[in-house]
């Protein structure tokens, strides 16, 4: 093969590769999701977020994936943490928790909804102490009714997966306990109010 071809190929072959690698994270991101800003800081509940909560019988629940994107060379590389390819399975892991807690409903159409949980999983680039491995960092933000942009959050909460944890490779990432928190802060706020 003569070195033209052989830069032709690798030049097509590394288009291709920057073009996907730009339009994954975009694909992953369902566009339900936006105008709902998820802060970067967590958010307790205060007494007005508890009786919001407590009202509410339905819930949505909306998620995006964020891989980590490197620029590698000529490409892009795009990695996600434990082959967590989309938002499919930080929304069944809130809906496993919501379901198990067994106090609202879950619904598809988040403008008909009391509550709104919008998940969002960030792959992290590896650290020295991950051994090089990618982390995961979980976001969520309940939402009340109103639409997106409608209204702040009423309870954010931010998991960020442990660097020893995702170099042990004996743990797996999930949604899950982001989740799990919101219900304990709920259940000791009501705690709280009966005092």
């Amino acid at each position: 093969m003569s070195d033209y071809r052989r830069m032709l190929y690798g030049t097509t072959f590394s288009l291709i590769v920057g073009v996907l690698a730009l339009t994954i994270p975009h694909a992953q991101a369902p566009e339900s999701l936006a105008g709902y800003k998820l802060p970067t800081k967590e958010m307790r509940l205060d007494p007005k977020a508890l009786e919001r909560v407590d009202a509410a019988h339905t819930v949505a629940v909306l998620a995006t994936s964020m891989p980590f994107m490197m620029k590698e060379g000529a490409g892009v590389l795009v990695s996600y943490r434990a082959g967590r390819v989309g938002p499919d399975k930080a929304k069944a892991d809130v809906m496993k928790v919501l379901n198990e807690w067994g106090i609202f409903t879950v619904i598809d159409d988040p403008s008909a909804a009391d509550l709104v949980f919008a998940i969002q999983e960030e792959t992290l680039g590896p650290s020295f102490m991950s051994d090089g491995k990618p982390r995961l960092k979980d976001t969520l933000a309940v939402f009340p009714t109103g639409g997106p942009g409608a209204a702040p959050p009423l309870w954010v909460g931010i998991d960020t997966e442990n660097a020893l944890a995702a170099a042990s490779g004996l743990t797996t990432p999930d949604s899950e306990g982001v989740v799990e928190r919101f219900r304990r802060d709920v259940e000791n706020a009501r705690k709280r109010r009966e005092r």
